[in-house]
């Protein structure tokens, strides 16, 4: 699992910039294969402030920290048949856990004209196609640095609560657009036809992965089902790219409802300039059946980023907001950041971001908690990666 509430690919809203990926032939039962090896090492210092900084692990009360953002090696094995046939082993080492090591994700993918298949541990079609409004804005994509330092504290737990309550146990700040992750399935992509591009996926169950087995009586959703259009083409220099996405599943349970959650987002690309919004409503996704008229919420994104030469500078915001119900009092939790990039040299970026938050979480006692947590703050970042 990554280190991140926010986040199932590290550094998606980060450039960094481009370093070719190291090749080398392999023979592998008489056939010669192209074998790609690409990775990267991000790491950062933080500094920050908040109104809540009560620290049960003491590293928010010295309010600064040095931290592995993210490291991940992959490693692409691919060749193609007589007959035309595309096909690839991939395997992705994430090497930002608690453990030494861990495979992150484990696939096979075959690809020709008639499109693209992928079976393994992955990312589904919906979070491979995925746009999200602030994917061009690393300082709020992946909530840098919430999981960490403002969700670190002890009252703060009430706050994940609050936006998990009744789903299940996951949270509005977990990017739960795509809550199948890397558990096992299968997913087909069709080629790209007038701009036109969809994509599908399958997953049995979404607490199977690796060699893991799952039972059909747990607490997570099985039989899930998604489907994503999108749409992107290029008008004279005018970028322009529409994705929506819908999931669909079966909860384990019989007390809760099951998994629906309805996505769309769209980018605008001119002349070095990118502005990006989306909306993600996850409808009573996970709630018990009993909820009462609360729903699991949804979550507004907006991001504008701008790139010249090796520099790039982008601003966005994101706001989670779910339903209690009964007439009680809703959390929210609004993020908004900004940041400037450079490329030093290929592979080789440096970053400077800032980050701010509001987070409200009342009637903490629905919940089970005992803290109504109102709480803001900001963090300054700087970081460095290298990828190669």
């Amino acid at each position: 699992m990554k280190k991140t509430l926010l986040a199932t690919t590290m550094l998606a809203g980060l450039t960094l910039g481009g370093a070719a990926a190291a090749e080398t032939n392999v023979e592998l039962h008489n056939k010669h294969l192209n074998l790609t090896v690409t990775g990267y090492v991000y790491e950062e210092i933080i500094f920050w402030d908040q109104d809540d900084n009560v620290a049960p692990a003491g590293v928010q009360d010295r309010q600064y920290e040095f931290n592995l953002r993210a490291a991940e090696i992959e490693f692409k094995a691919e060749g193609t048949t007589d007959f035309g046939l595309g096909y690839a082993a991939e395997l992705e080492l994430n090497l930002s856990t608690s453990n030494d090591a861990i495979w992150d994700e484990i696939n096979l993918r075959f690809d020709g004209s008639w499109g693209e298949l992928r079976i393994g541990d992955e990312d589904a079609a919906a979070d491979i196609m995925k746009l999200d409004g602030n994917d061009i804005v690393y300082a709020v994509d992946n909530g840098t640095p919430l999981a960490n330092i403002f969700l670190g504290t002890a009252n703060n737990g009430d706050l994940v609560a609050g936006l998990a309550a009744g789903n299940g146990g996951t949270s509005l700040i977990a990017d739960w657009v795509h809550p199948t992750v890397d558990a096992t399935k299968i997913s087909y992509i069709t080629p790209r036809y007038a701009g036109f591009k969809l994509g599908a996926s399958f997953t049995p169950d979404t607490g199977k992965n690796m060699v893991s087995a799952a039972a059909d009586n747990g607490t997570d959703f099985e039989e899930v089902f998604d489907i994503t259009l999108e749409y992107k083409e290029d008008f004279d220099g005018l970028g322009v790219r529409v994705v929506g996405s819908y999931q669909n599943g079966n909860h384990e349970t019989g007390t809760r409802q099951d998994l629906n959650i309805a996505n769309v987002a769209a980018q605008v690309d001119y002349a070095g300039f990118s502005v990006a919004v989306s909306y993600a409503d996850y409808f009573d996704s996970g709630l018990l059946n009993d909820n009462d008229g609360a729903d699991a919420g949804y979550n507004l994104q907006g991001g504008i980023a701008y790139e010249t030469g090796p520099w790039d500078l982008s601003l966005g915001a994101s706001y989670f907001k779910r339903d209690y119900g009964a007439g009680s009092e809703d959390p929210s939790l609004l993020v908004v950041g900004g940041g400037v990039g450079y490329d030093v040299a290929p592979g080789l970026v440096v970053r400077g971001d800032i980050t701010w938050f509001d987070a409200d979480t009342p009637n903490a006692a629905i919940l089970g908690g005992s803290v109504n947590v109102e709480n803001d703050g900001y963090a300054f970042v700087i970081g460095t990666a290298v990828k190669f």
